[in-house]
């Protein structure tokens, strides 16, 4: 009889102790599965949405350096205030886009010309990115800052880059900079 109960507990102990390792090998196996699916789809949406945001702002940026009426004024060297006719230039284009706060142009000279959105104070412009950020900038792309810029109340602004230039006359503005509200972009994510 003791032979029969030690082979029934030993039985019923590897038999229990292999469906253990069966399910929790299953369940790891699931789980990995899962995972990394959920994130494949999350990764997949939140490029999807960056794409949508790149050409949107693409296509603000391209609105912006097309304008003729700013060629005319940036080419203008007998103009001494631009930023004020800068923004009564751009707020026509850009009140329609809220989460823009401002937009700088850096002439080749460093000449900084603002447009800030009626929404803010105008007399705290946002600082610009760093000076390597603004060498890197190319005619090409938009180039995105790897660093946020805060205003006064510590609200964060993505900023995004591009070379300003007439590409009838090849005559290079400067560079361009676009300060989003990060909000834009944190449903993203």
């Amino acid at each position: 009889r003791f032979i029969i109960w030690y082979i029934i507990i030993f039985g019923a102990g590897a038999t229990l102790l292999v469906t253990l390792f069966a399910y929790l090998f299953g369940l790891t196996v699931i789980q990995k599965n899962y995972s990394r699916d959920y994130v494949d789809a999350v990764a997949e949406e939140f490029n999807t949405e960056m794409e949508v945001f790149i050409n949107k702002n693409n296509q603000i940026l391209f609105s912006i350096i097309s304008y003729k009426s700013l060629h005319d004024l940036l080419s203008d060297s007998t103009s001494l205030d631009k930023s004020d006719e800068v923004q009564t230039l751009l707020e026509p284009i850009l009140s329609t886009y809220p989460e823009i706060r401002q937009v700088d142009i850096i002439s080749p000279s460093s000449e900084v010309y603002s447009y800030i959105s009626d929404t803010h104070i105008k007399e705290t412009p946002l600082s610009l990115p760093s000076q390597q950020f603004i060498d890197s900038l190319e005619n090409t792309k938009i180039t995105i800052y790897n660093h946020s810029v805060s205003d006064r109340d510590n609200k964060k602004y993505i900023v995004l880059g591009h070379i300003f230039k007439d590409y009838m006359t090849s005559f290079q503005f400067g560079s361009i900079l676009l300060y989003i509200d990060e909000k834009a972009v944190s449903t993203f994510y």
